[in-house]
């Protein structure tokens, strides 16, 4: 099959991190293009992607260009590609693909990475957000083919009367995620620079409000100068600035570092305080790694807690005590963990990749 992917661009982010895990499996197989509709940034994975020796289309559509533009170039593409699949990510390559298919010409997929009410008011504001999110639904109702990133998120869509939603929830790459033994761990702290002795606890991912970076700072700055931990925050996003002002000797802020998994196989626990998510890829990639997992209660965290009871723990609210004392629960728990516990990581992306291929197989390809 002649599969075609359309993305806004290849910034380097959860769902695209989710499409390069699918297409570096699927490519064996099948014939993949991506075409992307904005310009990369400074932040692109294009030049991963490029590895896999795949055709990639750039057309670079800027704010100045119309609606009509959009179409008649995304028009040209497909004819000249006859894709037997086009398989989108995201708002505005699902809003045009579904135009684009009045006639049922192609088959028409999308994977739903979130829920947009959930999602895009927090991140674009709540007026703007929330008028995104109901054009975004409207136009996931008229999708045929659908597949939820979790059953939490396919739920959700449930609730809003949106059935018939497939779930292939994300999958990681267990290559680079992996658990790895007491030495190694030892070695990685020392050429990351980081101490020893101390329990490490990582948060990795954008610096939004959505996922409450800075609730997390306060709570760790005001944990005793003496307690044995260190706080690392990995990533960038608009609210980078604000978190400064937390910075100590038990906090270290990080910035948008390329090799995540070696500071997570380096740690001890991963802390996720989002307010929504669809499967959080960080977190996933945090319990490949074997680490113990700290979680506000929302429902994809829950998703993950079924799968890693013994090691997660979640806490109700926004109160800084309940968050601290479920913190110190997972430190105690971490010691029954130091060198990394043998297990069969269930989430990995080999297995994604496969149930797409399967979910592929599916359609009745002309």
């Amino acid at each position: 099959m002649k599969i075609m992917y359309t993305v806004s661009n290849l910034e380097k982010s959860g769902p695209i991190n989710v499409l390069y895990n699918i297409i570096q499996e699927v490519c064996r197989i099948h014939e993949c293009i991506i075409v992307t509709l904005s310009p990369e940034n400074e932040d692109s994975m294009i030049d991963e992607f490029k590895k896999l020796d795949i055709n990639i289309i750039s057309l670079n559509f800027n704010r100045k260009n119309t609606k009509n533009v959009y179409l008649i170039e995304l028009r040209k593409v497909i004819e000249k590609i006859k894709p037997d699949i086009i398989h989108t990510h995201g708002f505005r390559s699902d809003r045009y693909i579904n135009i684009l298919n009045k006639g049922k010409e192609f088959i028409h997929t999308s994977t739903l990475h979130n829920y947009p009410f959930d999602d895009y008011p927090k991140y674009y504001g709540v007026v703007p957000g929330t008028l995104l999110a109901i054009n975004h639904m409207l136009v996931i109702r008229r999708i045929k083919n659908k597949v939820a990133c979790s059953y939490s998120i396919a739920k959700k869509y449930k609730s809003a009367n949106i059935n018939g939603v497939s779930v292939i929830q994300n999958g990681v790459n267990t290559d680079i995620y992996k658990i790895v033994d007491l030495n190694e761990k030892k070695e990685l702290r020392k050429i990351l620079g980081l101490p020893i002795d101390k329990k490490i606890i990582v948060s990795t991912g954008a610096l939004i409000k959505r996922k409450r970076p800075l609730k997390l700072c306060e709570i760790f700055s005001e944990f005793d100068a003496e307690e044995n931990f260190l706080f690392l925050v990995l990533g960038d996003g608009k609210l980078a600035s604000k978190l400064e002002k937390y910075r100590n000797a038990n906090i270290r802020f990080l910035g948008p570092v390329q090799n995540v998994g070696d500071y997570l196989k380096s740690a001890d626990l991963f802390i996720s305080n989002s307010k929504a998510e669809g499967l959080p890829m960080a977190m996933l990639e945090a319990a490949a790694t074997g680490l113990v997992i700290v979680g506000s209660n929302i429902s994809p965290h829950k998703e993950v807690k079924s799968i890693y009871d013994d090691k997660t723990f979640l806490y109700d609210g926004q109160k800084n005590e309940d968050i601290k004392k479920s913190i110190r629960e997972a430190i105690v728990k971490s010691d029954h963990y130091v060198g990394g516990a043998t297990r069969k990581f269930k989430l990995s992306s080999h297995r994604m990749s496969n149930e797409y291929l399967e979910y592929y197989s599916k359609f009745k390809v002309k």
